[in-house]
């Protein structure tokens, strides 16, 4: 049921359950954080995602970012919080 077909042109390798368990978990997951925040700006999206534990591969994705981005973003949440602490 959870295998799937060859690419076009490519060689089919065989995958573990857990593998395709695996992917498909991912896909869950990139589906729901597109739900995230879908009003919010791309840095308070990035922040409620990081909230939630999602890796920053996964945010660049789900966002159609680069990790570089959202590194950036992340960076910029962490050091604004720090200087509000310190007021």
């Amino acid at each position: 049921m959870l295998a799937a077909a060859a690419p076009k042109g490519r060689c089919f390798v065989p995958r573990t359950i857990d593998e395709q368990i695996i992917e498909r978990l991912d896909l869950i997951l990139k589906v729901l954080s597109l739900s995230v925040g879908a009003d919010k700006s791309l840095t308070e999206r990035v922040r409620l995602l990081k909230l939630a534990g999602v890796d920053n591969k996964t945010i660049a994705s789900v966002l159609n970012t680069t990790t570089g981005a959202v590194r950036a973003l992340g960076s910029n949440l962490r050091l604004g919080g720090a200087r509000n602490d310190h007021r």
